[in-house]
């Protein structure tokens, strides 16, 4: 990204627009500016057939467990 997060808020960040299935696009310098934990996080082959599932269900919110916790599902497709 470009800068001011942790990498555990990375992870959740892309993370949740994979499941959102939103276009995946990065907003920064690749080149000068990629460590090798966004490399490997950005190239995550599970996160990446989650976002592109034939399917494109986004993940809806189920119901709310705590303050801050809800309960996520989605419906993906299967690749044989």
């Amino acid at each position: 990204g470009n800068g001011g997060m942790s990498f555990e808020w990375y992870q959740f960040h892309f993370s949740f627009w994979c499941l959102l299935k939103a276009p995946l696009i990065l907003g920064f310098d690749m080149y000068t500016k990629m460590s090798p934990e966004i490399l490997d996080l950005i190239t995550n082959t599970e996160l990446i057939a989650i976002s592109q599932d034939k399917l494109g269900v986004q993940v809806r919110r189920y119901a709310f467990l705590l303050a801050f916790e809800s309960l996520m599902c989605s419906f993906i497709g299967r690749s044989d």
